[in-house]
């Protein structure tokens, strides 16, 4: 009895995955993988002739199947899109929880984790067109799509472009649509390219890119979930004339992230001494020349360890940051201007306390 009931859901099972593979191979015909089909045949004609009812009727007809409501779409809350997401990671959780409960003698969990669902749930959410345009270092795509409206601040919040050691944090909260994450983090990713489409060609290194998009109105101080601003960004990747693009274009350099980094603090938590000198000089005042000489004034409001607001003790002063750092990168940014406040300290303060 029991095989019995259980042959019809494996011919539904198999049902289903043959129409799945039928439905794809009618989609292969309108357009595949290597820039062949009707669709693709059509456009060409279209753009010969300068005529394109042809295509917009064809689009109409042949593609209206392939749309979800006809083509229509639907508003669905927030919440609704929230609890769609959340029943997808919880399915994949509770297959996770179920292969570990096979013991050592059961598969490796990381042997499917890559392949299954790879592009469903919320791995890629919020990737759009400009987004990938810009991966693709495509200039033109870029130009047309802003053009044709594309959201110049549409942010990717997909667990593929975070960071390595905040995707296992993600969790939902029913309120927005952003995931929230664990605030401790190391931004260490190599596709952690901070959401926006701007900070991706900062990332990415695309100047003509970063052009357009400013050109057509780009929020230069948006902020991704970790509180991080496209100066951010330049500094975590190391891009030193994307960043000097950036400020250029008037971005603010003083914003604090969720850690309460400024640009400056964080190229001296991640002892990136090439950005952490640029941003000195970039924070820098000139007092005056004489000759070959010069005075040089540095604002220690986020450099120096007192608060100068509170008088309290700012762990997240550079010079904190620098000195309590644990790689051998910290030491190669002890020159210059920290080791003279250093020097300062020593001589004013702990000289005395060190011999007393």
């Amino acid at each position: 009895m029991g095989s019995s009931e259980s042959k019809p859901t494996d011919g539904n099972v198999d049902e289903l995955e043959a129409n799945r593979m039928k439905e794809n191979k009618q989609i292969y015909k309108i357009v595949d993988m290597h820039g062949s089909g009707t669709l693709i045949r059509l456009i060409r004609e279209c753009k010969t002739t300068n005529n394109y009812t042809l295509i917009d009727a064809y689009i109409k007809d042949s593609l209206q199947p392939y749309l979800y409501n006809a083509g229509k779409g639907k508003i669905v809350a927030i919440t609704e899109l929230i609890k769609i997401r959340n029943q997808e990671r919880n399915a994949k959780l509770s297959a996770i929880a179920r292969k570990k409960s096979k013991g050592k003698s059961g598969p490796n969990i990381l042997d499917e984790l890559d392949q299954q669902n790879a592009n469903a749930g919320d791995l890629k959410k919020g990737l759009s067109p400009l987004h990938l345009a810009i991966i693709n270092h495509d200039v033109k795509m870029v130009l047309t799509l802003l053009k044709k409206g594309a959201d110049v601040n549409q942010r990717c919040l997909g667990a593929f472009f975070c960071t390595e050691d905040q995707k296992a944090s993600r969790t939902d909260n029913m309120e927005h649509e952003e995931v929230e994450l664990s605030v401790k983090t190391n931004y260490m990713g190599s596709m952690y390219f901070g959401e926006y489409p701007l900070s991706f060609a900062v990332c990415m290194e695309q100047p003509d890119m970063f052009r357009l998009l400013v050109a057509f109105k780009v929020n230069l101080n948006a902020q991704d979930t970790n509180g991080n601003t496209v100066c951010h960004l330049a500094v975590i990747h190391e891009k030193e004339k994307m960043l000097e693009m950036c400020l250029e274009a008037g971005a603010n350099p003083t914003i604090a992230n969720k850690q309460n980094l400024t640009p400056l603090t964080l190229a001296a938590k991640l002892a990136k001494k090439k950005m952490f000198d640029f941003m000195l000089q970039i924070e820098s005042e000139q007092v005056w020349t004489y000759g070959g000489s010069n005075c040089i004034a540095y604002p220690l409001t986020k450099i120096d360890t007192i608060d100068e607001k509170t008088g309290n003790m700012n762990e997240d002063s550079a010079l904190s940051l620098i000195v309590y750092g644990e790689t051998r990168e910290h030491l190669e940014l002890m020159d210059g201007l920290i080791e003279n406040i250093l020097d300062e300290k020593w001589n004013a303060y702990g000289k005395n306390l060190y011999y007393s």
